[in-house]
Order: C-alpha cells, then structure tokens, then sequence
C-alpha cells in the first residue's frame, strides 16, 4: 500500500442540493492543543503467602498530541489530512468529532460549527458531523440489511416512522450498491463491502461534514480505487 492511502485521512463534507435536506456547515478549528492526561496507579505485591503489600508506581507525565493546530473544512470540499504514524491524524479527528476520551485534555482552542463555539458533546449530538472510525466493529451474524435497520433506530430522528426508517435504509443501500449483498450475514461480506457499510451506517443520517479515518486501510489497490472513486462521486445525500 502506498504511503498516501496508509497515511491520509479524509474529510468529505457532503454539497447541498435543493433536493437534499443537508444543510451546509463549515466545521474550522483554532490552536488546538490536545495532551495526555497525567496518570498514576498503583499494584500489589506479595509479601508472604498471605499477605500483600500496596505500591504506588511512578506518576505518568502527560504526552503532547497536538499542538495548536488549525484549520478549516466546508461543505461540498475534500480536504486530505497526511502525516507518519504518531503524526496525531486520528487524535485531530477524534478532537473534533468530540471523541476524544477521557484519557484525552483539550486545554486550549476551539471547534467551530459555523462560527459557532462548541463542546465535544454538542458536535456528537449536533448531527452535522458523521464519523467513519478505521476499526468498524460489526455483529458478524446479523445480515447487511438488518444492521442498517437497527442503526436506523438508532441514529434517526424518534418521530420517524418505520416505513420512513426503512425507505431511508433502502435508498442508502443502494446508494452504496450493496443491494446483492444485503441479505449477507456481515461475516460474508468482503472488506470493500464491510468498508461500504461502515459508510452506509454514517450516510443514514445525511450529515453535512463526514469524517474518515483511514478510508482505504486493509484494501488492495483496487478496492482502495474503487472506494475513493465512490467517496468522489457522492456530492450529494438522498432525499428524505
């Protein structure tokens, strides 16, 4: 695999369209500064066969992650994000889709959705910001179908009815073309379609700003193709 499809992560902001509910949004970040939290813990060793006794081990110095970065991404732009292994390109993703952790401290700078200030939690739950992780994590016995449906539920609006959850699942496989496969269990299913799904899962709900990381990662060079031939092609998302 090259060094640009192992290292690049991506952002696709999708383009709006009168016949598209996705509102533009531009997403931007300021002097971000993300560290590790400082940590400390503590183990026990045997003194005799019965009784024990408590270390502390020594305290764990924070790691500087990022450090103040920034930057700006729009609706209907690509916008690639390269860097070596360790460079932070996840860190920044999960910074700003507000997945950071709690292992993580963000001291300083700001995420921005158009203009506006906003906390890990707002963004999570804004719905404008849709977020491919590069390890997908899928029940492996339930069918292609079926997964969609339940992320449906999951992700769509409450006042959504079944029949407007499951014409938006139908839409959004095809789509992605993964109607031969959609009666598939997930363990059936090649890696070019486990990664369609992945996307598929995010697509549901027409978010404005879509995040990869590592869109092409375990593919070979034609899978790797196809999916980025498939990312260009989608300037828009289905109707409602």
């Amino acid at each position: 695999m090259s060094e640009t499809n192992e290292h690049s992560r991506l952002f696709l902001p999708s383009k709006s369209s009168p016949s598209t509910s996705t509102t533009e949004v531009t997403i931007s970040w300021s002097n971000l500064h993300v560290e590790t939290r400082n940590s400390s813990s503590s183990c026990w060793s045997s003194i005799s066969s019965s009784c024990f006794r408590r270390h502390k081990k020594k305290q764990e110095k924070s790691r500087i992650l990022l450090q103040d970065v920034s930057g700006t991404a729009r609706t209907g732009q690509i916008l690639a994000v390269m860097g070596t292994s360790g460079a932070g390109k996840t860190t920044l993703m999960n910074a700003l889709s507000g997945h950071y952790g709690d292992n993580l401290l963000v001291p300083s700078g700001n995420v921005y959705l158009n203009g506006f200030p906003t906390t890990d939690t707002e963004r999570r739950k804004s719905g404008h910001i849709g977020y491919v992780e590069q390890q997908e994590y899928f029940i492996d016995t339930v069918s292609l179908e079926e997964h969609l449906i339940f992320q449906a539920m999951l992700r769509l609006p409450s006042e959504w009815t079944d029949d407007e959850r499951r014409s938006r699942v139908k839409n959004t496989i095809a789509q992605l073309h993964l109607n031969k496969c959609m009666k598939n269990t997930i363990n059936q299913l090649s890696g070019g379609e486990k990664k369609r799904l992945a996307l598929a899962s995010v697509f549901l709900t027409e978010p404005s700003v879509l995040l990869i990381d590592e869109p092409t990662s375990g593919l070979d060079s034609y899978l790797a193709m196809h999916i980025m031939d498939f990312l260009s092609s989608q300037p828009t998302f289905h109707d409602h």
